[in-house]
This record gives C-alpha cells, sequence and structure tokens, in this order.
C-alpha cells in the first residue's frame, strides 16, 4: 500500500480517536475526579504519544510526496483555521483580549501556536491547555523536510538511514530527559520561565518546559517514520505478539515511566507502536460498526483535542458536579463542538490550502486527509 494510500486507511482514523478518547478521559480525571480505568492517569501519556506515532508516519510520508512549499502550505492550513477559531472564541469569552492588547507579542506566540517555546504566552494565553504539543508538531513539521531532503535514493540504503534516526533519536531523548530533570539543562531556559514570573527554574516548570520539550519527543515521531519506510518489518509480526507488546508496554507507561526514572520512557512508545500496527492491520481487513465510532471520533480529533478542556470545565460548573452525568454531558458537548468544527473550519481550510498549495507547486501530488 502507498503512503498516500495510507492517508486514507481507516485504521489511522481509528487510531486518531483512540488517542483523543484517551487525552479526553485524563482531563476528565484531572478536572471532574472521575477515572477510567488506565485512562484516568495515563491517558494523557498515552493519546499525545500515539499522536506524535502517527504524525511520524504520515507526515513524513506527506513531505515525500510534496515540494516543500506545498507541504508547508497544506500544514498550515491543516493547524491554524480550526485552532484560530477556538483560540479566537476562548479569548473574548474570557474578556483577554485587553490582556492579548497589552502583552501582544506574547498574545501572538499564543496564536501562532509557539507557547511552548514561551512559557510566559502559555501561562497567560493558552486558552486550550494543550497548545503545547502544537509547539511540538510545529517543530516536527519543520524537521520532516530537512530528514527527507537527505535520504538517500535507494530503498534498501533508505531503510537503513531511517534504522540509524531511530536509533540516534531514542539516544537523544533519553539523554535529554536524563539531563533535564537533573537540571543540567535549566541554563538555557532561565530567563524565558523568569519571564514567566517563576526564578530560579522549579519542579513545575522544568518539567512542564524542559523535560517535554521537542528532543524528549522525537523518537515518537522518528518510530513513526521508520514504519512509514519500512512498513514489513513489523507487518511481518504475529497480531499476538503485538497485543502482548501493547499490553507490556502501553499500558503500565506510567509504571515504567518510574522503574526507569524517565518521563517520558520509550518503552510506552514501544507498546504504541504494536497498537499501531495491529489497529492499522485489522481495520484493513474489515471495519465494523464499532471501529466505525472510533473512525468517526479520529476524523473530528483535532477539534476535539483543542475544544475538549474548556468544555469539560465549562460543563462542570454548569452541573455543579462531577460523576457520570457531568461526563455524559461533557462528551456531548465535545462531540457536537468538534463536528461543527469539522465541518464549518477545519474541513474548508484543508481544501483551501489543498487549492493555495496546487497554485504554488502545481506539480505536487498530495492527499487531502493528512
Amino acid at each position: 500500500m502507498s503512503a498516500a494510500q495510507g492517508a486514507f486507511e481507516p485504521g489511522f482514523d481509528a487510531l486518531r480517536g483512540c488517542a483523543v478518547f484517551g487525552v479526553f478521559a485524563h482531563h476528565l480525571h484531572a478536572y471532574t475526579g472521575l477515572s477510567l480505568p488506565v485512562l484516568g492517569v495515563a491517558g494523557g501519556l498515552l493519546g499525545v504519544q500515539l499522536f506524535f506515532l502517527i504524525s511520524g508516519y504520515l507526515i513524513v510520508s506527506s513531505a515525500r510526496r510534496e515540494p516543500p512549499l506545498g507541504y508547508l502550505v497544506r500544514r498550515a492550513f491543516r493547524i491554524f483555521p480550526a485552532y484560530w477559531a477556538v483560540v479566537a472564541t476562548l479569548t473574548l469569552s474570557r474578556g483577554l483580549l485587553a490582556d492579548a492588547a497589552e502583552h501582544p507579542w506574547l498574545f501572538l506566540a499564543n496564536w501562532w501556536a509557539l507557547t511552548h517555546a514561551v512559557p510566559a504566552a502559555l501561562l497567560r494565553f493558552d486558552v486550550t491547555t494543550v497548545a503545547w504539543t502544537l509547539t511540538i508538531e510545529l517543530g516536527w513539521y519543520l524537521l520532516v523536510p530537512l530528514l527527507v531532503a537527505i535520504e538517500p535514493a535507494g530503498a534498501a540504503v533508505r531503510a537503513r538511514y531511517w534504522r540509524a534516526l531511530l536509533v540516534v533519536s531514542l539516544l537523544l531523548s533519553i539523554a535529554w530527559v536524563t539531563a533535564a530533570q537533573a537540571g543540567v539543562l535549566d541554563a538555557p531556559f532561565e530567563a524565558a520561565i523568569a519571564a514567566a514570573g517563576v526564578a530560579p527554574v522549579d519542579a513545575f516548570m522544568r518539567f512542564a518546559f524542559i523535560v517535554n520539550a521537542l528532543p524528549a519527543q522525537l523518537a515518537f515521531f522518528v518510530a513513526g517514520a521508520w514504519f512509514a519506510t519500512e512498513p514489513r518489518v513489523l507487518d511481518r509480526i504475529p497480531d499476538a505478539a503485538l497485543a502482548a507488546a501493547a499490553v507490556a508496554f502501553a499500558l503500565p507507561a506510567a509504571g515504567w515511566n518510574d522503574l526507569l526514572g524517565l518521563h517520558p520512557a520509550p518503552l510506552s512508545g514501544l507498546g504504541l507502536l504494536a497498537f499501531l500496527v495491529l489497529v492499522r492491520r485489522r481495520l484493513a481487513v474489515r471495519v465494523g460498526k464499532f471501529a466505525a465510532g472510533w473512525c468517526w471520533l479520529g476524523r473530528v480529533s483535532y477539534p476535539v483535542y483543542l475544544v475538549h478542556v474548556p468544555l469539560i470545565i465549562a460543563v462542570s460548573a454548569a452541573l455543579a458536579g462531577s460523576g457520570w452525568l457531568v461526563a455524559a454531558a461533557a462528551a456531548v458537548a465535545v462531540g457536537i463542538t468538534a463536528q461543527l468544527l469539522h465541518h464549518l473550519i477545519e474541513r474548508p481550510g484543508i481544501a483551501l490550502g489543498r487549492r493555495i498549495a496546487a497554485r504554488v507547486q502545481p506539480n505536487a501530488r498530495t492527499s487531502p486527509s493528512v
């Protein structure tokens, strides 16, 4: 199956649905106290890492098909229209417009989803609470064309190139997290964190802005990109072995992190990669009604991701409580809002980006769903 076809696979929609459900479950626990098994504690960790793996697979495939300018145009129109709609709505509804006028550069950092690189902007203007991952994604989007530009031409040599990159990214991620947790990397970030009102760097700011920076997450992206390059290597593994790896390494992710002393640790990525391969394989054969629901959730996963925390908070406050009633009401509110955003803003934005990319680089071969 080609990379272009891979973008349309139901497996990837279902995987996005699983990822965003994990993040939703984690924040439901954080803001209402209602905890689903495993996902209440680790759903945010697992969901974000699964998103990064999927992005590694799909974005490297996209960059291989498209000239750089068209690729960047399509990436921008994929990410920003829905994000801007949510940020603008929440900024106005929370009365932050005057604050934005007083601190325009901080607001613009948030507007362009760069808040994880600007702590003061994230703490003051991040109305979604999830914008930090968009900064990480944007870093990957900019890195991929460079990695693809220097790919060797032959399939065998290209495979060795991505295997080497995977090893390097694993070592880099482990070294970065180890050094960051020890405070060794505080100095380059001190001024930016001090501008957010925290000096010296404390444990929370260190974890939020240094430990979890792009180098710590890079191995997840590169693992997805490697799988896109050599899918047959993992496709030969039996379903039972993939399921065992997912259960052994993904579900107890928090435990592995604690055992290894690494937050995040690469072992959860190994389990999630096994889960990705298994779901993609199974849904390539048959998409039943149950899977169709996950596919729908995957198609609206980006709007769900953007709006779920503000809506969980709003519904919980409106119903003055927690529990399953709040969870159900929040899920309905998030689903309806996400579907509207998807239909009215996200899909038109993607289509506009595709048309503009076709004009600036008419020879690009693109896929509308990446």
